[in-house]
């Protein structure tokens, strides 16, 4: 078993006392769930990429927990609002997801943003199912129920494994 670092345990213990020191109202603003999910992957259960070079993600690990750390920092020195989350979502989390989704297959669709996506998978698959009933080859809206199902499915595997992150997730 691997032996933790430093940089593991302030990272964890970090993130708990940011949620004991956050008001409830505006936990949301945090970011908790992406927070977590991103613990889970660089600390408590880390994976080595194969089809990339092993040392570059180490680094790389290595970066995103110091940018926790001063995602921490910054929430704790600012007064949390919509705004501000915003802000410190594409200033930390965003850039800390971009990194977990090369090397562990993250994916940004947690948070409010998972209505949009339905609604582009619903566009999509009503279109081909409207050309495809316009031309007489089906009489049932097939595609928007495949489409939708793939969405589903791959969002349920994606939250199994602890592989989304999102604006207010």
């Amino acid at each position: 078993m691997q032996k933790k670092s430093n940089l593991d345990v302030l990272v964890k213990q970090g993130f708990s006392e940011l949620l004991s020191v956050v008001d409830p109202s505006h936990k949301k603003y945090v970011n908790p769930q992406s927070v977590e999910n991103f613990i889970y992957h660089l600390i408590d259960c880390p994976k080595v990429s194969s089809n990339l070079n092993r040392k570059l993600q180490e680094l790389g690990e290595e970066r995103m927990k110091k940018r926790l750390l001063d995602f921490y920092l910054e929430v704790r020195n600012s007064k949390l609002d919509k705004d501000v989350s915003i802000e410190l979502y594409r200033k930390h989390i965003y850039y800390i997801g971009s990194f977990m989704g090369k090397h562990y297959g993250f994916s940004p669709t947690g948070g409010k943003i998972v209505f949009f996506a339905i609604l582009i998978f619903l566009t999509i698959g009503v279109s081909l199912d409207t050309v495809l009933n316009l031309f007489g080859l089906i009489k049932f809206p097939f595609s928007t129920i495949a489409l939708l199902l793939f969405f589903f499915m791959r969002r349920l595997h994606k939250i199994r494994n602890k592989k989304l992150f999102g604006l207010h997730y």
